[in-house]
């Protein structure tokens, strides 16, 4: 794309490569793996936790966020005590290393995954009697946690960009919207994907022009713009900056806001 002057905004890339200083055309929407480490880190560091085990899905994803989270709470001071990785495809008996979990006095675990083998990893570590917090990335941002772990998804913290049951005006205006279109809860996917189109408009209406390179420029001269997953600040190499990480916690069926005080 950027070789051949092809404006790119990517809604759901956060590997850390996509963004390079050379690019001139490339933009995310969606914070990189490096900063969501290291804020999940940060809240892993108010909750008091001492010792996290890590399981993450073997691939540039997982391992990439997997990765950032652990020297972030390393730098806290909280120790490491196990890492594992997960193939995607089929499903998996997690319970061997779970049960070898049980030994290390673990305060959380967090998991770099996807569905549907997150929620069964949850599953399995309420089935082999592990009570401690899970931790979980955006790839848990879905009603299949609960559909697939059931009542032991109860408790869960994922972590996410968008909540419809946020009160800002905005974003009940998007949430009626997609319900009243399409018959359903917009997910953390359509926020993003929405949010992108409505940062594209803005900048071309700004730019005053489809030019790619004048529309790239008034991207990275935004400030602060306001979408229905916070907001929107990018760096001159068109990475995002500054855009916060919320915490959902699951209970009854459903995500609700995490407290700011401590999980347990």
């Amino acid at each position: 794309y950027d070789s051949m002057g092809v404006l790119m905004l990517a809604p759901g890339a956060t590997h850390v490569d996509l963004i390079r200083e050379k690019f001139q055309y490339i933009f995310r929407t969606i914070p990189s793996d490096q900063d969501a480490g290291r804020q999940l880190a940060g809240f892993a560091g108010l909750q008091g936790f001492r010792r996290m085990a890590i399981y993450s899905l073997d691939d540039e994803y997982g391992r990439g966020l997997a990765k950032f989270f652990a020297n972030g709470i390393q730098s806290l001071g909280i120790l490491v005590s196990d890492r594992r990785v997960y193939e995607a495809d089929g499903t998996h008996n997690f319970r061997p290393v779970l049960e070898s979990w049980k030994t290390l006095k673990l305060d959380a675990i967090f998991l770099a995954a996807t569905m549907p083998q997150g929620a069964e990893i949850i599953a399995q570590a309420r089935e082999v009697g592990m009570t401690l917090p899970v931790l979980g990335s955006d790839g848990l941002d879905s009603p299949e946690l609960w559909r697939i772990a059931g009542k032991a998804a109860e408790g869960t913290v994922v972590f996410s960009v968008f909540h419809p049951g946020d009160p800002r005006s905005n974003v009940k205006d998007f949430v009626a919207a997609f319900q009243s279109a399409y018959g359903k809860v917009p997910d953390v996917w359509a926020a993003l994907g929405y949010d992108t189109v409505k940062l594209l408009a803005e900048a071309i209406k700004r730019a005053d022009t489809t030019v790619p390179g004048e529309v790239a420029a008034a991207l990275r001269k935004l400030r602060d713009w306001y979408g229905v997953t916070g907001t929107h600040n990018f760096s001159q190499t068109g990475e995002l900056s500054g855009k916060p990480i919320i915490k959902k916690i699951a209970r009854n069926g459903k995500f609700e806001y995490v407290p700011e005080g401590f999980l347990r």
